[in-house]
């Protein structure tokens, strides 16, 4: 059984576990017929209006507006329903689907309205049956993922990831004092994005690689017999109008080192996706970890398309497990 205290959910840490992403003056809006219900919840801070959403199973996404203090609920994700619409002031979070009902709130919210929006036909329905799940493990399984851990240099300046297999030059950079840190304040940016990101150097071609053993996060028999589902996201970047460009794959092998089930990709992000910004943007693909998988491995390469250096740029490469 999965039990945890709220002294514990409110931990920052554990909240972004949970809660994959966040995109900074940015609006959640679903404008189809399919789309859930919204709920209109009055709260102080951004804080309380997470925890409100963990606390609710079938939250999926949340838009807090600090202008006006207020949290909007959904069931829905932007990748499936609706679309993310640029807003100032308002941010949005996207969280893994089913939290433990132990994840209850003591803040009393103050539910101002519930309304359905409609203003197209979908052409299609799709039914499914909602299940009551529980997140397995609530942190990120890929050890320095945010790159954090280690050294951090100018972007001129080579500072290899510990915990990863690097193949090639690769750096962990500061935002600060690079020209990627221009955008941390007027773009949709991981709102955790720490001190570093990941960034190509030199190398024409460079990647890193990191193998995990189930085993040393969970009862292996769970794998066995139960359907366990991951979550698996990153901030893929670049530079201006280059399409030097990060791709992040994960896959899953056997005791007999064999790989098992498909690959499972991130990216690439190119100019064309940024607008021709200086920026990251969100990528995520979820699934089931196939019958038979005992390890995962993470593969991030970085290309050069052109200029002399290698801008691909990625960050908050994250794995999460749930049933």
């Amino acid at each position: 059984m999965f039990l945890l205290h709220l002294v514990a959910l409110t931990n920052a840490e554990h909240i972004r576990s949970l809660l994959l992403s966040q995109v900074k003056d940015m609006k959640y809006q679903c404008n189809i017929s399919d789309c859930s219900a919204s709920i209109n919840v009055s709260y102080s801070n951004l804080r309380q209006c997470q925890i409100y959403c963990l606390s609710n199973t079938q939250c999926r996404t949340i838009s807090y507006d600090e202008m006006m203090s207020r949290c909007e609920l959904f069931s829905n994700l932007p990748s499936q329903y609706g679309q993310l619409i640029a807003q100032k002031g308002v941010i949005t979070m996207i969280a893994i689907s089913g939290r433990s009902p132990s994840m209850l709130s003591t803040v009393s919210p103050t539910i101002t309205s519930t309304t359905a929006t409609s203003t197209t036909t979908s052409t299609s329905t799709t039914t499914s049956s909602a299940a009551t799940t529980t997140p397995m493990i609530t942190r990120n399984l890929i050890k320095n993922g945010d790159a954090e851990t280690g050294n951090c240099t100018p972007f001129t300046a080579q500072a290899s990831p510990p915990l990863w297999s690097a193949n090639g030059s690769l750096s962990q950079v500061f935002y600060n004092g690079t020209v990627m840190g221009t955008f941390l304040s007027s773009s949709s940016t991981p709102s955790d994005y720490g001190n570093c990101y990941f960034g190509g150097y030199t190398s024409v071609i460079t990647s890193i690689q990191q193998t995990g053993n189930f085993s040393d996060y969970m009862n292996i028999g769970l794998l066995s017999n139960r359907t366990v589902k991951f979550s698996f996201s990153a901030w893929l970047g670049g530079y201006i109008e280059q399409d030097d460009n990060a791709k992040i794959s994960l896959t899953f092998s056997n005791t007999a080192d064999t790989m098992v089930g498909s690959i499972f990709t991130l990216g690439p992000v190119l100019a064309a996706d940024r607008k021709n910004l200086t920026t990251l943007l969100f990528r995520q693909v979820n699934g089931t970890v196939p019958t038979g998988a005992r390890y995962f491995t993470v593969l991030m390469t970085m290309v050069t398309i052109e200029g002399g250096y290698n801008s691909a740029t990625a960050d908050n490469i994250c794995l999460i497990l749930y049933v």
